[in-house]
């Protein structure tokens, strides 16, 4: 997968997670920019994102993927 297929698909998965338009996601979105992202919803962006790309979050990096920018990073960095 690209980087670009990637971004595309980070931006996918948290428009289906949060029931939003993913061209409301960019490089600025952040957990208190949606409503909908609640600490439930959180749970459901981690599963579907490592669904998604196939690949997993350890407890430490979840706890911190509250930004498109951070889950973009470390979803890179993983892919590299």
């Amino acid at each position: 997968m690209t980087n670009s297929e990637i971004r595309r698909t980070i931006r996918e998965v948290m428009a289906a997670t949060f029931e939003i338009d993913p061209d409301e996601i960019d490089n600025q979105t952040r957990q208190q920019d949606i409503d909908s992202w609640t600490s439930l919803a959180h749970l459901r962006l981690i599963t579907n994102l490592e669904q998604a790309l196939n690949l997993r979050f350890t407890m430490k990096e979840a706890t911190v993927l509250i930004s498109y920018a951070e889950i973009e990073k470390t979803v890179l960095a993983k892919n590299s």
